[in-house]
């Protein structure tokens, strides 16, 4: 079985369009490197909003040239966050840095 490196380049983001109180303040993985298989569990904290019940986290392959993975999950009132995504398949098949972006705003991109 090969053994695939996969790092993480946690790249915060915060949409322009956002009000000053719908940020992210930081996040971070659980880890700094990866093999096929493994799980990325990300976490962070959020200027929480009520009107604002979800933050999306997108995983860039290497590049930014597609998404190795993404979900949408719900912040805790206390700002909290945290998503588990699994290592693996065919969006994650190449070595190297696969950037993070997290947002959290009305206003989503469609």
């Amino acid at each position: 079985m090969a053994i695939f490196h996969i790092l993480f380049l946690l790249l915060l983001i915060p949409s322009i369009i956002i009000p000053v109180f719908a940020t992210v303040d930081d996040f971070t993985t659980d880890k700094s490197l990866y093999h096929l298989g493994d799980q990325l569990t990300i976490s962070g904290t959020v200027s929480y909003d009520s009107e604002i019940p979800f933050v999306t986290i997108q995983i860039f392959t290497p590049g930014k040239s597609n998404f190795a993975d993404f979900n949408t999950i719900p912040a805790n009132p206390n700002g909290i966050f945290s998503a588990t995504f699994n290592v693996g398949g065919p969006t994650w098949s190449s070595d190297g840095i696969y950037p993070i972006k997290v947002t959290y705003d009305v206003n989503l991109e469609q």
